[in-house]
C-alpha cells in the first residue's frame, strides 16, 4: 500500500490573506479621510458639526503637528540603528 503525503503551501494562502487585509484597511483610510475632510469643507455638514473652514496657514500647523511625531519616530529608529 502507498503512502502519498500532502503539504500545504501556506504561500499562496498568506498572500492572499495579506492582500484582503490589506486592501480593507487601504478602504478603511481612504473612508476615514474623506469624511474627515467632507466634515470640514461641506457645508451643511460643517454646520452639524460646527467646524470652521481652515485657511491655508492652519492647514500648514495641522499637518505640521500631524507629522512631528512620525519625523520624531523616524529620527529615533535611525539614531537607535547607528548605534
Amino acid at each position: 500500500m502507498e503512502k502519498k503525503w500532502y503539504s500545504l503551501d501556506t504561500s499562496e494562502v498568506t498572500q492572499e490573506l495579506n492582500t484582503n487585509i490589506r486592501s480593507g484597511l487601504e478602504n478603511a483610510f481612504v473612508f476615514s479621510g474623506v469624511a474627515q475632510l467632507s466634515v470640514v469643507f461641506v457645508p451643511f455638514l460643517r454646520d452639524i458639526f460646527e467646524t470652521a473652514l481652515l485657511q491655508a496657514s492652519d492647514w500648514t500647523v495641522v499637518i505640521a503637528l500631524s507629522l512631528a511625531p512620525l519625523v520624531v519616530a523616524e529620527i529615533t529608529k535611525f539614531i537607535k540603528r547607528k548605534a
